[in-house]
Parts: structure tokens; C-alpha cells; sequence
């Protein structure tokens, strides 16, 4: 289970992320899901979430309170993981070589996503892109054509944007 959830992060196997829902009930979780603050997010068919949610998200992966008392280890682990995404044609292309990202990304046909929490000589800052939808064909990130050039680069874009604006 380790492995496969290190592999659904690090370089977002979605393999993993389906056995994943699976082990957990598909949306078996979505009332527990809810009664924690992420009120837009379902596990269940289709899969849905919201900015704020994924904020919400790795706002408490980045403080280590994702996992409630006891688990601050844990969550530093997985922010951990979040910090070695292999997965980099969005949000770090619109950033300085080099610049400290924890982040993830997502996509579906029509759909591509980043968010992340990103370091800067001034302090850090938290973007979450959920993009969509795009025209077809995009966006799978295991076919990349013209469509995921244009969804992921205006991902990088507003990264970009952002970045300048606040590390100033």
C-alpha cells in the first residue's frame, strides 16, 4: 500500500489511485470527507472536487495537521512525497529552476490540474489550478499532444505570473 501511494503521488499513477478508492469504499468516505471541512469533494462516481478543497488539503499536509492528533509524522511523509512529484509540466515550468514546489497534479479527458505550495526568498505561497474544459483532444499527460502544450502552459503561466507578483 506504501508503495502504490508513494506512486500515485510522486509520479501520479493512477493505477494505485484507482485500487486506492477502491480499498476505501469509493465513496464510502465522501460523509467523513464532508464532516472535515472538504465539502465539494466525492469519492464516489464521478470523482469531484473544488480549489478550495485541495487547498484545504495541502494547507493541513503543509502545517502537518492532515492526519489529526498522533499523525504528524505521517503527514510530514506524505507531505514529503508531495515535494518529490515527478510530474513537473505545469506549475514549475512557470517558476525559477530550482524554486522548492510540494505539489500535485491531476488530469482527466478535458481536464488538467495543479496545486501546490511554493517557495520563494519571501516566504510561501499556495496555487491551486483546476483547468477545464479543454477542447479534445486533452488532456492526458500519458499522450501529450497540442492540447496538454496549451492546458499545461497556461497552467505554467499563472504560476509564473503569481510568482513574479509575490517574490517581487
Amino acid at each position: 500500500v506504501g508503495q502504490c501511494i508513494e506512486a500515485m503521488i510522486v509520479v501520479s499513477d493512477n493505477a494505485c489511485g484507482l485500487a486506492g478508492l477502491a480499498m476505501v469504499g469509493n465513496g464510502a468516505q465522501d460523509a467523513g470527507l464532508k464532516r472535515d471541512g472538504y465539502v465539494s469533494t466525492r469519492l464516489a462516481s464521478p470523482q469531484r472536487t473544488s480549489a478550495d478543497d485541495v487547498a484545504l488539503f495541502l494547507s493541513r499536509a503543509h502545517d502537518g495537521t492532515l492526519l489529526g492528533d498522533g499523525g504528524a509524522a505521517a503527514t510530514a511523509e506524505l507531505y514529503g512525497l508531495l515535494t518529490r512529484q515527478q510530474v513537473n509540466d505545469r506549475i514549475p515550468q512557470g517558476l525559477p529552476p530550482g524554486t522548492p514546489i510540494a505539489h500535485k497534479t491531476g488530469d482527466r479527458i478535458g481536464w488538467a490540474h495543479d496545486a501546490g505550495i511554493v517557495t520563494t526568498p519571501t516566504g510561501a505561497f499556495m496555487l491551486v489550478v483546476l483547468s477545464g474544459p479543454w477542447p479534445s483532444p486533452c488532456c492526458d499527460a500519458d499522450k501529450p499532444g497540442a492540447g496538454e502544450r496549451r492546458a499545461f502552459g497556461a497552467i505554467a503561466e499563472v504560476a509564473r505570473q503569481v510568482y513574479a507578483h509575490l517574490a517581487g
